[in-house]
C-alpha cells in the first residue's frame, strides 16, 4: 500500500518563482560582468569627454566666421550637462559663455555686440521660471562685462606669436575678474534692483500668483 503524496501548498509557487528570478538575476549579473559592456561604456564616456574641447573650438570658430561674413543670425542662450538640457544660462559652462561674448564683442567692435536676435531658450522644470530668467540675464550681463575687460591688443599679439599659453592667461585674467559690483552699479544707475533675485522674492509675486491660480494650475508660459 502506497502512502499518499503530500498536498501541494499554495505558497510553493511564489517561492519557486522567487528562486527562478533570483537565479536569473544572478546569472545575468555574471554574464554582464564577464562581457565587454563595461569596457564599451567606459570607452564611450572617455571619448565623449575628449570630444568636448574640439566641439567648443569648432563652435567658437563658426561664431567668428559667421560674424566676419555678416551671416550670424542670432543666439539661443542656455546651458547643458548631458545633452540638450536647456539649463540656466551660465550654470554649467560659464567660461564657454564668456568666450562667446568675446567673439561677439570682437565682431562688432567698440565694446558693442552685433544687432542680432538674442533669446533665452530654457526648460524651467525645477525652478521658478521668472527666477531662472533673472539668473540667466545676470549670467549674460556678467559674461558681457568680462568680455569687455579682455586686453585685445595683448591677445592679438599672443595669437600672432602662436603663444596659446599667454592667450589663455589673458582670457582667464578677464574671466576671473569679479564684475558683479560693476553690474550692480549699472543696475542702480538705471533704477533697477541691486540684487534682482532677492528683490523679486521680496515682492511676493510667486505667492500672490499661487493664491490667485492655485498650485495645480498647468500652463505653458509664465
Amino acid at each position: 500500500m502506497t502512502s499518499p503524496s503530500p498536498p501541494t501548498t499554495v505558497a510553493s509557487e511564489p517561492v519557486r518563482a522567487i528562486r527562478l528570478a533570483w537565479r536569473a538575476a544572478g546569472r545575468g549579473f555574471v554574464e554582464f560582468y564577464n562581457s565587454d559592456n563595461l569596457t564599451f561604456a567606459s570607452s564611450i564616456a572617455y571619448y565623449s569627454l575628449l570630444s568636448f574641447f574640439p566641439f567648443f573650438v569648432l563652435m567658437l570658430s563658426l561664431v567668428s566666421r559667421l560674424a566676419m561674413v555678416g551671416r550670424l543670425g542670432g543666439f539661443h542662450f542656455n546651458d547643458s550637462k548631458y545633452g540638450d538640457d536647456d539649463l540656466t544660462t551660465g550654470s554649467i559652462t560659464p567660461f564657454q559663455l564668456f568666450l562667446i561674448f568675446c567673439e561677439l564683442v570682437a565682431a562688432a567692435g567698440g565694446g558693442r555686440v552685433p544687432e542680432l536676435a538674442y533669446m533665452i531658450d530654457q526648460s524651467h522644470n525645477l525652478k521658478d521660471p521668472i527666477e531662472d530668467l533673472i539668473q540667466s540675464t545676470e549670467a549674460i550681463l556678467l559674461a558681457y562685462a568680462q568680455a569687455l575687460l579682455v586686453d585685445r591688443e595683448a591677445l592679438r599679439a599672443a595669437q600672432d606669436g602662436n603663444d596659446p599659453a599667454l592667450a589663455q592667461e589673458i582670457l582667464q585674467a578677464a574671466f576671473r575678474t569679479d564684475v558683479r559690483p560693476l553690474a550692480a552699479e549699472a543696475r542702480r544707475r538705471n533704477g533697477a534692483a541691486l540684487a534682482p533675485l532677492a528683490a523679486y522674492r521680496a515682492l511676493g509675486y510667486r505667492d500672490a500668483r499661487i493664491a490667485e491660480r492655485g498650485r495645480s494650475t498647468v500652463a505653458t508660459g509664465l
